[in-house]
Formats: C-alpha cells, structure tokens, sequence
C-alpha cells in the first residue's frame, strides 16, 4: 500500500492524518541510511531507506501490514 492510499485510508476510519517523524541520516553521504517513524492511531513504525521517500515507504508498509491494522 502506498503512502497516500495508507493516508487516506487512515484518515477515512480514524478522522486524523498520520505523521512521521524526524527523519535520522547516518553514513556516508555516498550511501547513507534514513530512519522514519509513522505514527497512526493503531501504533507508530519505523522505515529505514537510502533517502527520506523511501524510508517513509517502509514505515507505512510496516504500518500496512501489522495485525492492528483495521484496513
């Protein structure tokens, strides 16, 4: 599930959007690693990827497929 369809989902069954957190950079700049939090109302997931967008994708894809999530 991508971001917006996860956001909207959330927003249609909670009536509140989801947020992510500070995003964290380590390693080098040639290959660094990118940590986000998701925070919904059934818990908060965190994603890692080589950049922002997809570490974002991560955590809304853990988020997607945890046992609480109601959609």
């Amino acid at each position: 599930m991508d971001i917006q369809t996860f956001a909207q989902a959330h927003q249609t069954k909670f009536g509140s959007n989801i947020e992510f957190g500070m995003a964290e950079k380590v390693g080098p700049d040639h290959c660094p690693e990118v940590t986000v939090e998701v925070h919904t109302r059934f818990g908060s997931f965190v994603g890692t990827g080589s950049n922002k967008k997809f570490a974002r994708a991560e955590a809304v894809k853990d988020a997607a497929a945890s046992e609480n999530c109601p959609f």
